[in-house]
């Protein structure tokens, strides 16, 4: 086998796994567990049970979340928070408190029970707030919100269809001939310097 092609193939990942990868490093959790409020709250789980348990209500609170942080996401696209329920990513265990903490800060900021009955514009201001919390709230917040921007746009669990907002068609589908060549190639090249283009 050739060297370089064995390298290369030593070296390849998939996409959900490069994903997975960049996803740990973004979000840092592991970390930001050890010390700290947030931290406890998080780890020991200090938050009120129905956001781990009820799915009905965190699948509306993040699919909100998805649609403030990619503007133009539709909330009832099939796959949009499929990333945040997929325990191949670390983001998987703290999916409760992330809902926990949105409709907490959504209800101290404006009263609203649900970060989801809010506006667009006051969801932003809730996000925003969150980030400019302590440094495991910004971590995890980060994480959730690469983790989104990521698997929507890289077509993660839609890969056939693509994404229409950055005119990614997909992988299984390809481009018309018109798209993938131009109509007049030989007007790209240098003209001959002699009849036949050879010196000889």
């Amino acid at each position: 086998m050739n060297p370089h092609t064995e390298s290369r193939a030593a070296v390849h990942v998939t996409r959900r796994e490069a994903l997975r990868r960049m996803a740990i490093v973004t979000a840092g959790l592991s970390v930001g567990l050890t010390v700290g409020c947030t931290p406890l709250r998080i780890g020991l789980r200090m938050y009120p049970g129905k956001y781990d348990s009820d799915s009905r209500i965190g699948d509306r609170v993040l699919r909100a979340f998805v649609a403030t942080v990619i503007p133009g996401a539709p909330e009832d696209a099939p796959s949009l928070i499929r990333v945040y329920k997929d325990d191949f990513y670390p983001l998987t265990p703290y999916r409760g408190y992330l809902v926990y903490d949105l409709c907490e800060r959504s209800d101290r900021l404006f009263g609203a029970r649900r970060f989801n009955d809010l506006e667009a514009e006051l969801r932003v201001q809730v996000i925003q707030d969150a980030l400019n919390a302590d440094k495991t709230t910004r971590r995890l917040y980060e994480g959730a919100i690469f983790l989104a921007q990521i698997s929507f746009y890289a077509g993660v669990y839609d890969d056939g269809a693509g994404c229409e907002l950055i005119d990614f068609d997909g992988a299984s589908r390809l481009l018309p001939l018109a798209e993938q060549t131009y109509p007049n190639p030989e007007g790209y090249f240098d003209a001959y310097l002699t009849p036949d283009g050879n010196y000889a």
